[in-house]
């Protein structure tokens, strides 16, 4: 791993704030390990002919990573500084960039979104022969969290694909409703001691892009847990017996998601925390007045357990 730092070369030639070598040295182990350049290069989009080659595009989006780049405007200039062509395999040419952001924005656009997947698992799989997921599980068992996330949101720009809602925003004191434009994903995030891996993701489908065999649209956008139902099963025939368990919170305590866990065979740990919460209200009742089955007592904590087979909550 490589530990963020602000980039601040000192001069045209300047490395990153990395520490001497650091980065060389990164870039040459994930080459030499990982095959980083045939990783990245299995990346496509849908530009034709373009004079900027995929592979490169994949490089820079990496890098802009590694280093915590947050923003393509702090990008733009860093990509005429020799540091950065030299690690791009580039020419070295302090007199122009490699390419322009506009280009990056055109061809992350028309990605290959399956291809970046193809990618990732092939990562994960090499990483699992190397044996860096094979310590610090909790009972051998391999635990994945699901969850939403939003990663963009706007009151102007927005696509087909983009979910809606009404949101209250205030102007010169007053309130008012407007519609705001997002993206929403259910991700799968392998959990670990030493590091959390993003290891598959499933879009929140909007209204529009909800479309049955009759090819009519839906009249609303679907749920979180819809999405995540789709996930499941994909996650079991991409990574086989090698995860076990999913860990998720109260909104996953129902009927049709469990049910599709349980047949693709995989264990849920569900995290109620209200009182009010179906199943937990059932199981509060059940074992009221009762000794745990079991007690587990480890250093600053002390867990008790009680087996509900009654409950009848989730049937």
């Amino acid at each position: 791993m490589v530990q963020s730092a602000e980039l601040a070369p000192r001069s045209p030639d300047a490395e990153p704030a990395l520490g001497a070598g650091r980065l060389r040295q990164f870039l040459a182990y994930a080459r030499k390990v990982f095959g980083l350049d045939t990783l990245l290069g299995g990346i496509r989009d849908r530009r034709k002919s373009s004079r900027v080659p995929t592979a490169l595009v994949t490089r820079i989006v990496f890098l802009a990573g590694v280093l915590r780049i947050r923003s393509f405007n702090a990008l733009e200039p860093k990509l005429a500084e020799p540091w950065m062509q030299r690690a791009l395999g580039a020419r070295v040419d302090p007199r122009r960039k490699v390419c322009s952001v506009d280009t990056l924005s055109y061809s992350l656009s028309r990605a290959d979104v399956s291809s970046c997947r193809d990618q990732l698992v092939r990562l994960i799989q090499k990483a699992e022969r190397n044996k860096v997921f094979r310590e610090g599980w909790h009972g051998a068992l391999r635990a994945v969290a699901l969850d939403g996330w939003e990663p963009f949101s706007s009151f102007e720009r927005h696509c087909p694909a983009c979910l809606t809602r009404q949101v209250t925003v205030k102007n010169n004191g007053v309130e008012a409703k407007r519609t705001q434009y997002y993206h929403a994903f259910v991700v799968a995030m392998l959990i670990d001691d030493r590091l959390d891996v993003v290891i598959d993701m499933e879009p929140i489908r909007s209204a529009d892009m909800r479309v049955d065999a009759r090819g009519t649209k839906a009249d609303k956008h679907e749920g979180e847990s819809t999405a995540a139902k789709r996930l499941v099963p994909r996650l079991r025939d991409t990574y086989g017996r090698w995860l076990d368990i999913f860990v998720v919170d109260a909104l996953y305590a129902n009927g049709p998601f469990l049910t599709v866990a349980k047949q693709s065979d995989f264990g849920v740990i569900v995290m109620l925390r209200k009182e009010t919460d179906e199943p937990l209200k059932d199981a509060l009742a059940l074992w009221q007045g009762q000794p745990a089955d079991k007690v587990v007592e480890r250093e600053h904590e002390r867990t008790e357990l009680w087996d509900c087979p009654g409950i009848e909550t989730l049937s």
